[in-house]
């Protein structure tokens, strides 16, 4: 059985320039934070 982690997973999209939403829980606050204030600076 191959198991994968979701930052293997994304970093096989990025390799391939592709396109795919990721999801992304609030128990990782720092991480949730440095989105959101990325998706705020994107528009």
């Amino acid at each position: 059985m191959l198991l994968c982690s979701q930052k293997l997973i994304a970093e096989k999209i990025i390799a391939a320039n592709a396109d795919y939403i990721l999801s992304l829980k609030d128990n990782h606050p720092t991480l949730h934070q440095q989105v959101k204030i990325g998706l705020r600076q994107h528009n």
